[in-house]
């Protein structure tokens, strides 16, 4: 059973996650998109029971509290470092959809225990169509009162990580994509793709919930997970 906890950020706020596994070998962090909770993952992370799971509100969402100030995917990365800090990983996979794959991304700038990447329906940059788009919805938000909501929008509107990805260098990334996903095409996988030197790029029929809605998608997660060695036995295997 996952136990839902908090810890508190650098950043100050107080966000929520869920633990479940063993403490020893590698755990997999799964990073929801926007507007979503870690509740995204139920009935997925469960296919996943030879590694620990960790599942977190990025701010804003679920039991997460919301940040006003400081909203760049920088500071959302360092959300994850410290996930990690606070439960003392040694051995981590993120795991991101949309959003939270930009998230893993910055994470992955500065995680020296991070094993490798699973980014689903990600791109490392938000297109000029997709940044316009977000900016209306931003304002229209903000009318509505709902700045922190608005906040959050504008911060994926300016969102853009591709200047940073040589320095992921040969970090191994699984990168899934849906073919008919209208938010992010494939051929942002493809971008991906060819700034990951280690990277796998695998399509599927589906839309922008990848795992969700394809089975083959969550086999070829786990299978790719299994090929790159990541899975260790718990100490009580040993």
């Amino acid at each position: 059973m996952a136990m839902r906890k908090h810890f508190k950020s650098r950043h100050g706020q107080v966000l929520n996650y869920a633990d479940c596994g063993t403490p020893a070998g590698t755990t997999l962090i799964w990073i929801h998109g926007l507007s979503m909770s870690l509740d995204y993952w139920e009935g997925i992370w469960q296919n996943f029971s030879d590694f620990r799971n960790v599942r977190i509100d990025v701010p804003g969402h679920g039991g997460s509290e919301p940040r006003v100030e400081g909203l760049e995917l920088e500071q959302f990365g360092h959300d994850i470092i410290d996930l990690v800090q606070h439960l003392q990983l040694q051995r981590v996979v993120l795991l991101g959809h949309s959003l939270g794959g930009m998230i893993a991304l910055s994470a992955a700038l500065d995680l020296p225990e991070l094993l490798g990447l699973v980014l689903m329906s990600t791109s490392s940059r938000v297109s000029s169509r997709a940044r316009e788009g977000w900016r209306r919805s931003a304002q229209v938000a903000r009318k509505q009162g709902q700045e922190a909501w608005a906040k959050i929008q504008e911060m994926v509107a300016e969102s853009q990580i591709e200047k940073e990805m040589p320095k992921l260098g040969t970090l191994p990334a699984l990168i899934l994509q849906g073919d008919a996903d209208q938010q992010t095409p494939v051929r942002a996988g493809e971008i991906l793709r060819d700034q990951l030197p280690k990277g796998q790029l695998q399509v599927f029929r589906a839309g922008h919930n990848l795992l969700p809605e394809s089975p083959e998608a969550l086999r070829c997660c786990a299978q790719w997970l299994s090929s790159q060695g990541f899975a260790q036995p718990s100490a009580s295997k040993l």
